[in-house]
């Protein structure tokens, strides 16, 4: 006994078999490009992705140093304001010093003029009052902003 005959196997059995298997074989031979091109968008695709996180990566990290630099640039902004600050305030102390002693030599040359001394002194006094009156002129001009 065959083994066809044991299982009930006809020819026309065989036949529609075959008929499947080649219907198959037909309809995977057609849908081969479709499946493939699929699989080709699907890879692009991806590729595509991992380049884009790629590069937010890229992009992250040079924020990250652009902060750090902006942070550091910060500190010394700030450090150089706290010094501006400091200088600006001696320096105001200074003027204040300066038209101090200036007033003082003024009344120092008013007194010896009441004195008898002539002369010099007199010219001194005017050139103390004239630079006394430009500072004031040149302060009021500050303040309107000219």
């Amino acid at each position: 006994m065959d083994m066809l005959t044991k299982f009930n196997i006809t020819d026309t059995m065989i036949v529609q078999w075959i008929v499947i298997f080649l219907l198959l074989a037909y309809i995977i031979y057609k849908s081969f490009p479709a499946i493939k091109k699929m699989l080709e968008d699907y890879r692009s695709t991806k590729n595509h992705k991992d380049n884009i996180i790629n590069m937010l990566d890229d992009h992250e990290k040079k924020i990250d140093n652009i902060e750090k630099l902006l942070n550091r640039d910060y500190v010394r902004m700030n450090k150089t304001d706290a010094l501006l600050d400091r200088y600006l305030l001696e320096l105001n102390n200074s003027k204040e010093e300066s038209n101090l002693i200036m007033r003082g030599v003024l009344a120092s040359l008013k007194g010896l003029q009441e004195l008898g001394t002539n002369g010099p002194t007199k010219e001194a006094q005017a050139d103390i009052e004239r630079y006394l009156m430009e500072q004031v002129h040149e302060k009021v001009n500050l303040r309107k902003g000219e």
